[in-house]
């Protein structure tokens, strides 16, 4: 297993309503959760090559550890990686699958807005390559997607980390900040890449 390498997003420094200190903070949990799977799967590696009896208590935990530093991962760099635009309403192929299948923007923002609220953990719209349409989807931690061939577009933390420095315990204030600074043309490109993959079969 490769190491990961922690990504940068320079457009989180810059938003409107989301402060630097909070970014930051926000930024160096990712940044412990690479730390962390990079030790877990090194630590992996090694009892695999020691000959460790596979599947015992401790390659059991390793591995629920690793799962879930890796989902932490993917999440945040959806997250941080969606935002830095101007809010708005996204054009092309995303513009057109939200007005088909939710019969317009208003309507999607509203079952996006209900979703985030009522997660613990994360909500994510995501692309269905079986069903072929988008669904926003509640998750209560870091690893409760995957839906099987659903790829996520869209992500919003919904830990209370994300919101408590900025909002305290208004979490629909934090989602509306989130909103106002999403980029749509990121999204709707992580769109057409699912797009791609189900006309590809």
């Amino acid at each position: 297993m490769n190491s990961i390498t922690p990504r940068t997003f320079p457009s989180i420094r810059e938003l409107n309503g989301l402060s630097l200190r909070a970014m930051e903070a926000h930024y160096r949990l990712y940044e412990g959760y690479v730390e962390k799977y990079n030790k877990m799967t090194a630590k992996f590696a090694y009892t695999l090559v020691k000959g460790g009896a596979y599947m015992t208590g401790d390659m059991q935990s390793m591995k629920v550890d690793i799962t879930y530093a890796l989902a932490a991962i993917k999440n945040h760099d959806l997250f941080f990686d969606i935002l830095g635009g101007g809010g708005g309403s996204p054009e092309g192929a995303l513009g057109k699958a939200i007005a088909e299948q939710f019969g317009g923007m208003d309507q999607f923002l509203s079952d996006l807005i209900q979703t985030a609220m009522s997660s613990r953990g994360w909500c994510w719209t995501a692309y269905d390559l079986d069903q072929g349409h988008l669904f926003n989807y509640p998750g209560s931690t870091q690893s409760a997607l995957p839906v099987w061939n659903a790829l996520p577009i869209l992500g919003i933390d919904m830990y209370g980390h994300a919101y408590l420095y900025d909002f305290g315990n208004n979490r629909r204030a934090y989602v509306d900040a989130v909103l106002k600074n999403l980029d749509w043309g990121k999204v709707g490109s992580r769109l057409e890449r699912a797009l791609g993959m189900a006309g590809a079969g």
